[in-house]
């Protein structure tokens, strides 16, 4: 999951600017406008990445975090689920 995260990332790096500001206010805005809440978060070379969502309305958002409290959204959309594997299968 988080390597398809990261490989969306990095497509969408190139497609379009992202929206900064201080951590606490992206943070706040995903909460109050999206209902989101954060489900995933790892690091990179750049900072903290995190995949937020709202599994009732299945918004997300994908947001950068650098050490200096400044976080970017950096991709977000809707229609999210879970993938329903066989048992067994990678992905």
């Amino acid at each position: 999951m988080f390597l398809l995260i990261c490989v969306v990332i990095a497509t969408a790096a190139f497609s379009h600017q992202s929206f900064c500001t201080a951590t606490e206010s992206v943070r706040e805005m995903l909460i109050r406008d999206r209902g989101e809440s954060r489900a995933y978060v790892g690091m990179t070379p750049r900072g903290m990445m995190e995949l937020w969502d709202n599994p009732e309305t299945r918004s997300w958002t994908v947001i950068q975090t650098d050490p200096y409290g400044q976080s970017c959204i950096i991709l977000n959309g809707r229609h999210a689920g879970p993938v329903l594997r066989e048992r067994g299968e990678d992905m």
